[in-house]
């Protein structure tokens, strides 16, 4: 509300019109209106007053929801567990990537119903590789892996073995597509029912 500040210099004039601008000393600063909307001459007491006011809304509801999320109890945080079958039924993938002369052995643990880990293992070169897989409400989303450097791989996977891209389930099939790091084509499948 700084603009409600007021001049006692007289005869000021506007560059454009030459008029002379008139300034008044009132005893509060009123705002009627911002832009199109209504103010109801707002006061600096006023808006220190609502400001206030919506301040203790937010902590008291801040205080609400952590009051709640401590009383879920670990029984209830089980049944939850249970119900996803995070555990039970781990996801395995059939993984094609390009120029890779080993066989990939993977598997996807989803933590929640929208994300997970991505676990691959290459066998030969004893590799244990680890990537993350992430969905939104319209299945969709993306994936990406990285595995350490080996100087024991083949050709350009000796370093920077990372692939990335995008994910989507259809029907009962979860179907990932990207590249790697040197623009290799990455493609997995995994059947989710």
């Amino acid at each position: 509300m700084d603009h409600c500040t007021y001049s006692s210099i007289k005869n000021v004039k506007n560059q454009d019109t030459k008029k002379k601008i008139v300034f008044k000393k009132f005893d509060k600063c009123k705002l009627k209106f911002l832009n199109t909307k209504n103010m109801n001459d707002l006061t600096l007491e006023k808006f220190a007053e609502l400001d206030s006011k919506k301040n203790n809304e937010e902590n008291t509801s801040k205080k609400d929801v952590n009051e709640n999320t401590k009383k879920v109890s670990k029984d209830e945080k089980k049944t939850i567990e249970e119900d996803l079958d995070i555990a039970k039924n781990p996801l395995n993938a059939s993984f094609m990537w390009a120029k890779l002369p080993y066989p990939v052995i993977s598997n996807i643990v989803m933590s929640t119903n929208k994300s997970g880990l991505i676990k691959i293992n290459l066998y030969e070169t004893k590799d244990e590789c680890v990537g993350t897989i992430a969905l939104n409400s319209n299945n969709e989303g993306s994936w990406s892996i990285s595995c350490p450097d080996n100087p024991k791989r083949f050709g350009v996977f000796k370093k920077k073995m990372v692939a990335s891209g995008t994910v989507l389930i259809e029907s009962d099939l979860l179907i990932g597509s990207g590249f790697d790091a040197y623009r290799n084509k990455v493609k997995f499948v995994s059947k989710i029912k």
